[in-house]
């Protein structure tokens, strides 16, 4: 089970936004390296990420059990991150496309080591405006 203010829920956010991350990125975290590995194993374990290769690059993306849980218990964050149209998610191993998201894991993980707020539910003023 994901608790919030987690580092398994910082974890799925990440590849969340970023739809899927190389676990290179995560170890930027300012967690020990070790211990997030023991994280992503465990979250692997519990069937909330899965590992993909493709061309020689390993990546994690959420399961779909990874994102029923975190639209029905974390509404506030992931309502509209899990919504549209399925075919639109179907061309995922176009290496342009894959490169971008990685680009994009790698922006997220330095904007959350500088103290970014990323997430809308994190920011006052949004919240304000979307509840």
């Amino acid at each position: 089970m994901i608790k919030k203010d987690t580092i398994e829920f910082k974890i799925v956010s990440l590849i969340d936004i970023a739809g899927e991350m190389q676990t290179k990125d995560l170890f930027r975290l300012k967690y020990g390296n070790e211990y997030i590995r023991k994280v992503i194993s465990r979250l692997k374990s519990d069937g909330y990420i899965k590992a993909y290769k493709f061309d020689n690059i390993k990546c994690l993306r959420l399961t779909s059990k990874c994102k029923k849980y975190l639209k029905e218990n974390f509404p506030e964050r992931f309502a509209d991150s899990f919504i549209g149209a399925t075919a639109t998610n179907k061309i995922r191993n176009d290496a342009h496309r894959r490169m971008r998201r990685h680009r994009l894991g790698e922006v997220l993980t330095l904007a959350d080591l500088t103290g970014v707020k990323i997430f809308a539910d994190e920011k006052s003023l949004m919240k304000k405006t979307l509840g």
